[in-house]
């Protein structure tokens, strides 16, 4: 006799991904632009079958490149990074099925977008807390852990990579592509072209 296939499902607000992402939303079981099983929920969100995830090394995405730590879901050089954020934390979350719903509760994590809203750095990376950054879940959650949700990213690469590594488990190429991630939005914010 075969078992019954029970699934999880994670529930988070819609605000977590932007306008733009919705709309393309609305158009995907028709489209099948990202590569994912998507139902509308009558106007209240929509439902979204987790794929297999799949490493990709060459990834772009219509907002920003989605830093190199995977896993990516769908037609992951497609899917926006606000997206595949929302993704990847229901899959670290042990999830088969992502539902976004209006009324849904707002993850301290991920980021927020109001409406309107694109994808875009923060002002000054220096300063954002880690919950807000565009880390990957994976590279920011176990920093989050140790130094808390709303800690500056530079607070807590102030401290050296033996310290990160014994605090978070991170691996130390895992605190070497923060690191450079944090270098490299600093250094776009000193260019002067208004996005860190």
């Amino acid at each position: 006799m075969s078992q019954p296939d029970i699934s999880r499902i994670l529930t988070i607000s819609t605000g977590h991904v932007t306008e733009n992402t919705r709309n393309m939303l609305d158009r995907e079981p028709e489209e099948d632009n990202f590569g994912l099983a998507v139902y509308n929920k009558n106007d209240f969100g929509y439902i979204i079958y987790l794929p297999d995830p799949s490493d990709n090394n060459e990834i772009r995405t219509i907002y920003t490149e989605i830093p190199s730590e995977g896993p990516y879901f769908g037609y992951a050089d497609k899917v926006p990074k606000d997206l595949q954020d929302v993704l990847r934390y229901c899959h670290d979350m042990g999830c088969d099925i992502l539902c976004l719903d209006s009324d849904g509760p707002e993850i301290p994590y991920l980021r927020w977008y109001d409406e309107d809203e694109v994808y875009e750095h923060p002002d000054d990376p220096r300063q954002v807390p880690i919950c807000k950054t565009d880390l990957p879940i994976s590279l920011g959650r176990p920093l989050a852990g140790y130094y808390g949700d709303w800690c500056p990213i530079g607070q807590a690469l102030a401290d050296s990579d033996e310290a990160i590594h014994e605090n978070t488990a991170l691996a130390y190429r895992q605190i070497a592509s923060i690191r450079r991630y944090y270098r490299d939005s600093v250094e776009k914010g000193a260019d002067g072209n208004g996005e860190p």
